[in-house]
């Protein structure tokens, strides 16, 4: 079977036009423990956004944040989310971006890490010993000392008052 006499007589084409929109997207951030540390938010314009973008976070336990810092962006832009947390470690907040029905989120990364001491720590050899060693040793020869300078203080005491001390050893 063939067809000779075919022929177009309309053509519809059909477009979605592109919906105005937006992207969100969060930086890292670092600190140490009890410091606070700075994450950027950042709203970017999609084909004309112009609206409002509203922010909410979801906050571990063991962070505080302070709030989202402006809450809210016109069509494009930055935010600050400053969190601190007295405990070293990596924390993971989720930051929220809405328009009415349409949301982004965002996952940013908080890491802590301990302060540094300013206190020297104990050395792990002294004279050759372990420190637990040395310092059990150092304590016995200390209360011995004692021990001893007690006993020869009292019997000078009682040699001078005409009294013989006399140590009394049980078996």
């Amino acid at each position: 079977m063939e067809y000779s006499d075919v022929r177009i007589q309309s053509t519809n084409v059909f477009s979605n036009p592109v919906s105005p929109g937006f992207t969100s997207t969060a930086s890292p951030a670092s600190a140490s423990t009890g410091s606070l540390a700075t994450s950027t938010i950042t709203i970017g314009a999609v084909n004309g956004f112009t609206d409002t973008v509203a922010f909410t976070d979801m906050v571990p336990s063991g962070l505080t944040c302070n709030p989202i810092s402006p809450n809210t962006v016109a069509g494009h832009g930055t935010a600050r989310l400053s969190c601190k947390s007295t405990i070293p470690g990596t924390y993971n907040v989720t930051v929220a971006a809405s328009n009415g029905p349409t949301s982004h989120t965002a996952t940013t990364t908080f890491t802590m890490t301990g302060a540094r001491s300013n206190t020297s720590s104990a050395p792990a050899n002294i004279f050759g010993l372990a420190s637990t060693l040395f310092y059990a040793i150092l304590g016995t020869v200390v209360i011995i000392v004692v021990a001893i300078s007690g006993f020869i203080f009292l019997k000078s005491r009682s040699v001078r008052q005409g009294k013989q001390l006399t140590p009394i050893i049980t078996a």
